[in-house]
C-alpha cells in the first residue's frame, strides 16, 4: 500500500482500509498510539492518514476514505 508507513516491527504486515484484516481492539489501540506518537514526533500527516484508514468508524468505510483523502490532499508534493 503506497501510503503505508509502518515502522515498528509490531505493525509490519498489517494492511490498510479495504484489504485489511479485522484487528482486535488491543491491536487497534497499539496502532493508534503508534500513529499518534509518530505524528507528534514528526509532524508528518501520513501517520494520521494511516490511523484514519485503520480506524473502524463503526463500519462507515466511506467516512474513513473521505477523511484520509482530505488529509492526503494536505500533504506537500515532494
Amino acid at each position: 500500500v503506497k501510503d503505508e508507513c509502518y515502522i515498528d516491527n509490531a505493525y509490519r504486515g498489517l494492511r490498510l482500509v479495504d484489504d485489511q484484516p479485522t484487528k482486535t481492539d488491543a491491536e487497534l489501540k497499539l496502532l493508534m498510539k503508534a500513529c499518534w506518537n509518530k505524528y507528534q514526533l514528526s509532524g508528518d500527516i501520513t501517520h494520521l492518514i494511516e490511523a484514519v484508514r485503520a480506524a473502524p468508524f463503526f463500519g462507515e468505510r466511506e467516512l474513513a476514505s473521505e477523511i484520509a483523502r482530505l488529509l492526503n490532499s494536505l500533504k506537500p508534493v515532494v
